[in-house]
């Protein structure tokens, strides 16, 4: 239930950027808001964590998130199960996989989440998610989308995963792409 407001990192050369730079499995991740970020990295970039193992939910941010490369999202760069959390993230980044929610999910799901913010990157680019391997169930997204190879409202593309399971329900995406 807490705020984090005006939450400013500028480290555009290295990986495992946001709040968190790296959570892991054994971890969990509740109630965390963030008001206004201003994010820079270079890849594996998030407003809340850069790489994680951890569940999140009923997180949320605002603000801008840039990555210099790879695996950017909006609230966290690549995750494994995100609940009831959403983002408000202008997002850009020069690479591939990325979201205005997360960058790449693996394995595991994402349910009853959104994005409003705009998504630029060059390929894999989601208004919702770079790229995935889960379940995504009960999400929107409404930014505009720009990117050059694998472009979607909702989506950038199905990566596989450590499942190989793919599932989308319940979801919709109403921005330009």
């Amino acid at each position: 239930g807490h705020v984090i407001r005006d939450l400013h990192i500028f480290r555009p050369t290295s990986a495992h950027v946001g709040l968190f730079g790296v959570t892991d499995k054994d971890s969990a991740i509740h109630g965390v808001g963030l008001v206004n970020v201003n994010i820079v990295g270079r890849t594996l970039v998030g407003a809340l964590v850069g790489y994680s193992g951890s569940d999140f939910y009923h997180s949320y941010a605002t603000g801008t998130v840039t990555g210099r490369g790879d695996t950017v999202g909006g609230l966290i760069g690549q995750a494994a199960f995100i609940r009831d959390s959403w983002a408000d993230v202008t997002v850009s980044a020069n690479g591939s996989e990325v979201g205005g929610l997360v960058g790449r999910v693996n394995a595991g799901d994402i349910r009853n989440s959104f994005a409003l913010g705009d998504v630029t990157g060059h390929n894999w680019v989601g208004g919702l998610v770079g790229t995935t391997g889960s379940k995504i169930y009960g999400t929107y997204a409404t930014g505009k989308v720009t990117g050059w190879n694998g472009v979607g409202g909702l989506l950038g593309g199905f990566a596989g995963g450590n499942t190989g399971q793919f599932d989308l329900a319940n979801s919709y995406a109403t921005g330009d792409v």
